[in-house]
């Protein structure tokens, strides 16, 4: 299992990728066309999607304790 957020394909230097992706068998050609897709859709381009815990009824005090050794064990970094 492999933990992405939307940064990654854009903080990996493709000669650090190159192996990574040749070892489950991704072309360059793949790698060409994924950095040039992520390039030409910048996060943001076509406007910001906000939302918050609120607008669903929830708590973030009690939903950051829900998953909090979630968070802790993958690492995952609180995003609101």
């Amino acid at each position: 299992m492999a933990k992405a957020t939307f940064d990654i394909p854009t903080q990996i230097p493709p000669a650090a990728a190159r192996p990574l992706y040749a070892g489950v068998g991704v072309t360059d050609l793949v790698v060409e066309t994924v950095r040039d897709y992520v390039a030409d859709r910048p996060k943001d381009a076509f406007g910001a999607h906000r939302y918050s815990l609120a607008d669903t009824g929830l708590d973030a005090a009690e939903e950051r304790g829900r998953f909090g050794s979630y968070q802790r064990r993958y690492d995952v970094p609180d995003e609101v």
